[in-house]
């Protein structure tokens, strides 16, 4: 009973007294989740881990532990995506390996790289753009953290050197708040700024869970961008909010939601850059003109896509939002995913997505993608 009050008053004191006094005394998932509170996540693993081989029918053990496989665990991650609409398409590769060193230590690795096959339409020729970063994280208790490292885009003959710094808290009622800093995150605002531009800038997220099933998501940035050969290119400020209500916990696990975004872009007048001249023109569009959006989604199974699982199922999502420039949007996902080996997942998935007066056409993806927890 003690423990209980002291995980929902969010009393760290009394949970490290009760946990060297009473540990193996103590209800089990209470245990589990009183020893990752106050940071001991080596501990909360085998305690977790002796649970579940006494009692492997434990479904809120089992759920509690794929958590911590999922946020604690070293693991690599692997993906190969193919996406694109008429006359343009994007291979990309991304891979990131996150090791444990020693007293919540990590070394974050990651690479991405992005290449056109495809020549004419849009892109006057084949180009590529790869980004590398090498990070090292620091977890504490109260689920916080703190992240910092460098990177290096290259693509076109040019290097473009930059850093980031992340740190993330929990308070109180489980919510969650993120601040990070960057100068070299790639560009997804338009064709062009994917294979020739960089951001860089600062992201707020904050997480509210109501209560278990009910939570509310949002995320505001500002932005500077560049080309990687330096051009400035413009500025821009992105908000997006997202209601969700998770309908049923286990499979299929049914998430409901609701979203806004909000996007303000300010271009400049740039003239015969790196940018430019991918689309073999003096002057091309890099940002897309402000606007807002609102709308609904539905997905089931997407526990599937990525996460610690025992079966091999399908999942799907699927959205439909309206856009003040553009009209009506949709988009869905389709894909099976789940434990391949053991303590991994592979995931296969389908996609399309439309803005109907925008595209006046159907835009498409395909992946597969590969993560290993050891």
């Amino acid at each position: 009973m003690k423990l209980s009050l002291a995980l929902y008053w969010e009393d760290r004191y009394l949970m490290e007294r009760l946990l060297s006094r009473y540990l193996w005394a103590l209800p089990i998932r209470d245990r589990v989740v009183a020893l990752e509170e106050v940071g001991q996540y080596g501990r909360a693993f085998k305690v977790a881990y002796e649970g579940l081989k006494h009692n492997p029918q434990d479904e809120e053990l089992l759920k509690i532990y794929r958590d911590l496989t999922v946020d604690k665990l070293s693991h690599y991650y692997g993906e190969l995506s193919d996406r694109g609409v008429k006359g343009f398409n994007l291979l990309s590769f991304d891979q990131e390996l996150r090791y444990y060193l020693v007293n919540n230590y990590y070394l974050d690795l990651s690479d991405t790289f992005r290449y056109n096959p495809s020549k004419g339409t849009v892109f006057q020729e084949k180009k590529a753009l790869n980004k590398v970063s090498l990070g090292v994280r620091r977890l504490f208790d109260y689920n916080s953290y703190l992240a910092g490292g460098v990177t290096l885009i290259s693509g076109g003959g040019y290097e473009k050197k930059g850093a980031y710094v992340a740190a993330g808290r929990q308070f109180w009622h489980q919510s969650y708040l993120q601040l990070s800093l960057y100068r070299g995150e790639l560009s997804d605002e338009s064709e062009f700024a994917s294979l020739g531009a960089f951001k860089e800038g600062a992201r707020l997220e904050f997480t509210f869970p109501f209560y278990n099933r009910l939570s509310l998501f949002s995320s505001f940035s500002v932005n500077r961008y560049r080309g990687i050969d330096g051009t400035n290119l413009g500025t821009g400020s992105k908000f997006y909010g997202e209601l969700s209500f998770v309908e049923k916990t286990q499979y299929p696990d049914y998430k409901l939601r609701a979203f806004f975004s909000w996007s303000n872009y300010a271009e400049t007048d740039h003239r015969n850059t790196y940018v430019d001249k991918l689309g073999g023109l003096t002057t091309e569009q890099v940002l897309p003109k402000s606007f807002y959006s609102l709308g609904l989604g539905l997905n089931w199974g997407y526990d599937h896509r990525d996460t610690f699982v025992k079966s091999w199922r399908p999942y799907f999502d699927g959205s439909i939002s309206y856009t003040n420039r553009y009209g009506f949007d949709s988009s869905f996902t389709l894909g099976v995913g789940g434990r391949f080996i053991r303590k991994d997942n592979l995931h296969f998935e389908v996609g399309a997505y439309n803005s109907f007066k925008a595209l006046n056409t159907w835009g498409w993806y395909v992946s597969s993608g590969y993560r290993r927890w050891f």
